[in-house]
C-alpha cells in the first residue's frame, strides 16, 4: 500500500490536482470520514474493526480506479479516496496491533514500530521507483489508465488473496454479531461455514474434514466421486485462505469468535 501511494504521489496529475484543488479534496475526505462514522454507528458497532476493513478497502480501490477517467472531478475524488482510504486503513492497522502483539507474545510498541517502518519504507520505495521508471512523466490518459489498472489489480490480489476479511476477523477475534465466545468445536465449525460462505455441499465436506475424516471416508459418506470430493476440498481451502489439513485444524482451534 505504501509502495503504490508513493508512486501515486510522483504522478504529475497528483501534484497538479492536489495543488489546484486542495480544498475540494479535503472536503471530499471530510464527507467520507463523516459517512464512515455514521455507518459505523448505525451498522458496525458490534464489529468496528471488520466494518472499517469493509469500508476502507473499496474506497481505496475505487480511488485508484477513478484515475482511468483522467478528468478533473474524477481526479479530485480519486485523490481524496486514496488519501482518505489510506488514513482509514492505517486506523484499521492501529486497531489490530494489540491483537497481533498478543498473538506474537510481544510488545505492542515493537509491533507498531515495525509496521510504521514498513509503511514509510514502502512509500519511500514508491517515490524512488516512480522516479526511476519515469512515473512522474506520465501525463497522457493511456499511460495513467495503465498505472490505474495495475494498481487496482495489485490491491485486488492483496485484499482478496493475502490480507483477506477472514484474516482481519481472525486477528481481531471478533464476529460481526454478538459478544458470546465460541467454545465448542461444533460452534466454531458453524461460525466458519457462515463466515466463509460455503455452499451446502461444501459445508458437509468441511464438517467431516474438521472432524479428521479422510477423503475416502468423505466420498463414501456423501456418496460422491473422488474428483468431486477433491474439488470441494479445493474450494474450501480457497475460501478459508488455507492450504493444508493442519491449517484447517489450526483455523478451527483459533476461531474464538463471536456467535451470530
Amino acid at each position: 500500500m505504501g509502495l503504490t501511494c508513493g508512486m501515486l504521489r510522483v504522478l504529475a496529475v497528483f501534484g497538479n490536482t492536489a495543488a489546484q484543488n486542495s480544498e475540494f479534496i479535503y472536503l471530499v475526505m471530510a464527507v467520507m470520514f463523516v459517512v464512515n462514522a455514521l455507518l459505523l454507528i448505525l451498522f458496525g458497532r458490534s464489529a468496528p474493526i471488520l466494518f472499517l476493513y469493509r469500508f476502507s478497502v473499496p474506497v481505496f480501490i475505487i480511488g485508484y480506479g477513478l484515475l482511468v477517467l483522467n478528468i478533473a472531478i474524477a481526479n479530485i475524488i480519486s485523490i481524496a479516496c486514496v488519501l482518505g482510504g489510506s488514513i482509514l486503513f492505517e486506523c484499521l492497522i492501529l486497531l489490530i496491533f494489540p491483537y497481533v502483539a498478543i498473538r506474537a507474545k510481544g510488545s505492542t510498541i515493537h509491533v507498531f514500530g515495525w509496521c510504521a517502518v514498513a509503511q514509510h519504507a514502502g512509500s519511500y520505495l514508491g517515490f524512488i521507483l516512480g522516479d526511476i521508471f519515469g512515473v512522474k512523466n506520465i501525463t497522457n490518459s493511456a499511460e495513467i489508465a495503465i498505472f490505474s489498472l495495475l494498481a487496482v489489480i495489485a490491491f485486488v490480489v492483496l485484499f482478496f488473496f493475502i490480507f483477506k476479511e477472514l484474516d482481519v476477523n481472525n486477528l481481531s477475534q471478533k464476529s460481526s454479531e454478538s459478544g458470546e465466545l465460541v467454545h465448542t468445536t461444533d460452534q466454531r465449525i458453524d461460525y466458519l461455514i457462515d463466515l466463509c460462505k460455503f455452499s451446502p455441499r461444501e459445508a458437509e465436506v468441511f464438517r467431516l474434514l474438521a472432524k479428521g475424516r479422510s477423503l475416502p471416508y468423505i466420498e463414501e459418506e456423501l456418496v460422491i466421486s473422488h474428483s468431486t470430493a477433491r474439488t470441494h476440498v479445493k474450494h474450501i481451502y480457497e475460501k478459508a485462505g488455507i492450504s493444508s489439513r493442519q491449517e484447517l485444524h489450526d483455523l478451527i482451534e483459533n476461531s474464538v469468535n463471536s456467535l451470530h
